[in-house]
Order: C-alpha cells, then structure tokens, then sequence
C-alpha cells in the first residue's frame, strides 16, 4: 500500500508541477506579473505546510543561525530560479521554456 501510495502521490506531484506554465500564462493574461504569481505561489503552499506540520504535530522551530542559511539558500537557490523561470514565459513558449530549465542542470551535471 506504502508504494502505491507514493506513486500516486508522486504523479500527482508532477501533474501539479506540470501545470504551473499553464496558471502562469493564465494569471498573466490577468494582471499578474513573475512576481506576484510566485509571491502566491509560495504563499498559498506555505499556508498548505504550515497546515500539514500542525496535523502531524511536527516540530519546525529553528535556530536563528539555520534561520539565515535557510533564507539565502531559499533566496539565491529557488526564488531566483523560478522567478526568471517565470519571466522567460513572456519570451518564448512555456513549453521550451520549462524543458530548457529542467535539461540545464543536467547538462551542466554531465559537463
């Protein structure tokens, strides 16, 4: 049951993750702009954990020195990413877009 569990969750995670180009060309056409659709992007997701962690009873402090090193690597190694990730979606299809994003790391791996 575990495993069946986990690859239904693990294709839901990628249906979901998927679709962020269609919501964001979507929210676009809206008003919205890369940053205020990341900005509820990371929102709505940190409500939905938050949310999780309190059902679990799971313990999320941290100390003020991890503090710090979680917020530049959050900053540096994901909001940057998905912000030009996000802002490239007004310069070429989204579908190339994502596939250029997904192979870079990759092919900087295999180089």
């Amino acid at each position: 049951m575990n495993r069946t569990r986990g690859i239904l969750l693990t294709i839901f995670s990628v249906c979901s993750f998927g679709s962020i180009p269609l919501f964001a060309k979507i929210s676009y056409v809206n008003g919205f702009n890369p940053f205020t659709f990341s900005l509820f992007r990371s929102l709505f997701s940190t409500m939905e954990l938050y949310i999780f962690l309190k059902i679990k009873n799971i313990n999320y402090s941290i100390e003020k020195t991890l503090c710090i090193i979680l917020f530049k690597v959050s900053l540096f190694g994901y909001a940057l990413a998905m912000l030009t990730l996000l802002f490239s979606y007004n310069y070429m299809s989204t579908g190339l877009a994502t596939t250029i994003h997904f192979i870079n790391p990759v092919a900087v791996t295999v180089g």
